[in-house]
């Protein structure tokens, strides 16, 4: 008896499931196998900026099984070589403000080369089982 393989991103349909494979998560760990279609986005301002360090269109994704991705369009400085950008923690929130999980640090890519625009990827994990209170964000960066 053949197997029968039905397409996880059908109730999707064609348009979302285009925007989420090709522009949404770019790194090659997330290529190598099939994504779910993300439950939660939480975009940021679409600009900000820290002293000559701008970050722009960052946002993250939760998925339910404890998926978290991060993505930054670009990250620019116009001055020093070697800016980083760092998140120093970002809070997963209920509906009370009250903090249920706490992402560790992580960094951007050095930025070597004054007004060059580097992309800006980062995929870790969360609790699943805190996935259904969570409704804000709330961080802490600097450049």
């Amino acid at each position: 008896m053949a197997e029968t393989r039905t397409d996880p991103y059908a109730a999707w349909g064609k348009h979302k499931r285009n925007l989420l494979t090709r522009t949404s998560f770019r790194s090659k760990a997330m290529k190598e196998r099939r994504l779910v279609p993300p439950d939660k986005h939480f975009p940021f301002a679409p600009v900000i900026k820290l002293g000559d360090c701008q970050l722009n269109k960052a946002e993250v994704f939760l998925v339910s099984d404890g998926r978290f991705y991060w993505q930054a369009a670009s990250v620019q400085s116009r001055g020093s070589h070697g800016d980083v950008w760092v998140v120093y923690w970002l809070n997963l929130l209920d509906h009370n403000g009250v903090t249920l999980y706490q992402v560790p640090q992580f960094d951007g890519p050095t930025m070597d080369v004054p007004n060059k625009q580097y992309r800006w990827l980062y995929e870790t994990y969360y609790p699943a089982q805190l996935y259904p209170y969570v409704v804000h964000l709330h961080m802490d960066c600097h450049c």
